[in-house]
């Protein structure tokens, strides 16, 4: 999976609401990658500063999947004091997952964990709070969640290229 993220590179798309990704396999097919059959994820790539106070003080950064349904979802971090809770997500219908504090690049994230977040987007269903499920605003496929955080775990333990010094 992260073979495939890095040798199709997404093209960048701006939108109101953030920056929409698509990917193109290697035969420029554009069906293979983010925005495949009308399920796109949007990608706010907003970025989110945390000072060193701030990471001493316990804030940290959560990766964060909102599922808007009809196979959209809308991808995000951001930075919280304490610890989310679950439930309280999920009546907004929003996912997270807490990553390291060097965690800069989500368009990578999002590269290497396309698969499971497409599957994932396309199996939400919005649906209205009832007396039989009071905090849940959506279903969703809990095994394609599991293999995305597995992945963003797996990319953020991924090597990374130390540069050269010119000297």
């Amino acid at each position: 999976m992260l073979e495939t993220a890095r040798n199709f590179p997404p093209r960048r798309v701006t939108t109101r609401r953030g920056v929409l990704l698509s990917f193109t396999s290697s035969d420029g097919d554009p069906g293979g990658g983010l925005q495949t059959g009308g399920m796109p994820l949007q990608i706010d790539d907003s970025p989110v500063v945390l000072t060193s106070a701030q990471t001493l003080t316990g804030w940290r950064r959560e990766f964060c999947v909102e599922l808007l349904g009809d196979g959209q979802a809308r991808v995000f971090l951001r930075a919280v004091e304490a610890a989310s809770l679950k439930a309280t997500e999920l009546k907004r219908a929003v996912l997270f997952h807490r990553v390291g504090a060097g965690f800069q690049d989500l368009a990578g994230a999002v590269a290497a964990a396309r698969e499971p977040l497409e599957q994932l987007a396309r199996s939400a269903i919005r649906q209205q709070p009832d007396k039989d499920n009071l905090f849940a605003a959506v279903t969703y496929d809990r095994a394609a969640w599991d293999r995305t955080t597995d992945a963003l775990d797996a990319w953020q333990r991924r090597p990374h290229p130390v540069p050269l010094r010119q000297g």
